[in-house]
């Protein structure tokens, strides 16, 4: 189930009515919307938002060994990796979306179809370089970073988790 997180920061202008100036700070209200529905508090006035963030997840089946790791994950074993794609939108489209669900989603499904159900060490992207998680989140940012490029989003980070509790998150290449 995908879900998208507000969180606003409001305050009343001069005129009375409320205004959007931080979003993420601790005080902040937040507000998630699931299938359609919102979550208490239920009323958010209507503003620009200065920053979303919208992220699926999906799930990524496969096998892959690291190469001169001292310890058992030398040996070929498999993941059930979970992946999430961090879109951050700067506004909304005029239905009111970040970035379409369904978009964001179909380009995703594209590029985790090319890692899903494969032994990762035989594919060219990882015969020279392990496919550790660090990895596999590069492989999909620097696939999805230009498709995800608009003046009003951009793909933020990519999420790898092998378990429920251990993953990382990938930001891309730092500023030049």
């Amino acid at each position: 189930m995908a879900a998208l997180t507000l969180s606003l920061l409001s305050r009343t202008a001069p005129s009375g009515r409320p205004t959007v100036e931080n979003m993420g700070s601790p005080e902040a209200m937040s507000t998630s919307i699931v299938n359609g529905k919102a979550s208490t508090p239920t009323t958010i006035a209507l503003c620009t938002l200065a920053s979303i963030t919208i992220s699926p997840e999906m799930t990524v089946w496969g096998a892959h060994h690291l190469r001169d790791y001292p310890g058992d994950c030398e040996l070929p074993h498999g993941h059930n990796w979970k992946v999430i794609v961090t879109v951050r939108a700067k506004d909304v489209d005029e239905v009111g979306m970040g970035i379409d669900f369904k978009v964001l989603k179909k380009h995703v499904k594209q590029v985790v179809a090319l890692l899903d159900h494969r032994d990762l060490n035989a594919m060219e992207e990882f015969r020279t370089i392990n496919p550790s998680s660090e990895h596999i989140a590069r492989f999909l940012f620097d696939r999805l970073e230009n498709t995800l490029r608009t003046k009003r989003y951009f793909l933020y980070s990519i999420t790898v988790k092998e378990t429920d509790t251990s993953g990382l998150t990938y930001y891309g290449p730092p500023e030049k």
